[in-house]
């Protein structure tokens, strides 16, 4: 290359650059200026709760994100939903949380938030999974119903802190479980346990990994049954419940709740009202609760 043309590249790439940048400027902008009041995301939203959950926030003027595994039953969701309500302000994306995947599509969600929204106002989590077939082992079945229950609703909420705490609105974590209050009454072990629970504010995450572990010892080797079932899912639905009062306590700035949503005995459009008028709280709305339609308590005493 010539001195001259040397010189003439030193000289045109400023103003390229200084064209690049402009560029980009403007696009940024322009994706910002279409950034949402609000943003939510659900997951499990092909779940018929989640759906409702993503109906009923949409109507309130949020844009919503409605994650789940299978895009094609959340892209046909997502269908149905913004055409039977005449909106247009539910979006899919994937989230596949199966132990082989979960590790790429969590950190692909919160790139696509981050690279198109910058923030994250509201996440509606629970995977709200039935426990497996009787066939499998109380081991298999407990660690699946465990994973999918207490693990994932806690590395997603991890995954999207960051975010969360971005929000211009206000931060709100709604967690759902779907054991009804009185199992939880019924199942605790013993007083020992119950009085190590009633203590909640000494948890952390250690200690529910710890406890997790031993009740999973606990079941190895027996055949799932109906007492089986109904402690697992309660003993899941605790680890959610404690995991949301840590989350509370670390984040004193955003509104951590819990709630239940029974299947059998609450309607669905009731269920998500409910879980809806968590996620819209007020700043000084109550945090680190365990909500059974309207009233707020503590999920084990």
């Amino acid at each position: 290359m010539t001195a001259s043309n040397s010189t003439l590249s030193y000289v045109v790439f400023p103003q390229v650059t200084k064209l690049i940048l402009l560029h980009r400027h403007e696009a940024m902008s322009h994706d910002h200026e279409k950034v949402p009041d609000r943003l939510a995301l659900v997951t499990a939203g092909t779940k018929k709760i989640g759906m409702e959950v993503c109906r009923q926030l949409a109507l309130q003027g949020i844009t919503v994100i409605l994650a789940a595994k299978d895009e094609e039953r959340g892209n046909k969701a997502v269908k149905s939903l913004n055409h039977g309500s005449n909106i247009s302000n539910i979006i899919f994306h994937q989230l596949d949380l199966d132990i082989l995947y979960k590790d790429h599509s969590i950190p692909a969600l919160v790139q696509h938030i981050e690279g198109r929204y910058g923030k994250l106002d509201i996440l509606v989590a629970g995977q709200m999974a039935k426990i497996m077939e009787r066939n499998f082992t109380k081991f298999l079945a407990a660690s699946w119903c465990v994973e999918t229950n207490y693990n994932n609703c806690k590395w997603v909420t991890k995954a999207m802190l960051p975010l969360l705490k971005r929000s211009t609105s206000g931060a709100r974590v709604v967690n759902i479980t779907f054991v009804p209050p009185g199992e939880l009454k019924k199942r605790k072990p013993n007083e020992k346990l119950r009085d190590k629970l009633r203590d909640a504010d000494a948890w952390d995450e250690d200690r529910i990994e710890d406890m997790m572990d031993k009740f999973l010892e606990s079941m190895c080797c027996k055949r799932m049954d109906e007492e089986g079932r109904s402690t697992t899912l309660s003993m899941a639905a605790i680890m959610v419940n404690l995991y949301t009062r840590i989350l509370a306590r670390r984040h004193p700035e955003m509104r951590v709740n819990c709630i239940h949503t029974s299947f059998d005995v609450t309607p669905l459009e009731e269920g998500a009202r409910e879980a809806v008028k968590l996620a819209l709280l007020p700043d000084d709305g109550p945090t680190g609760c365990y909500f059974d339609l309207t009233e707020p308590g503590y999920a084990w005493w």
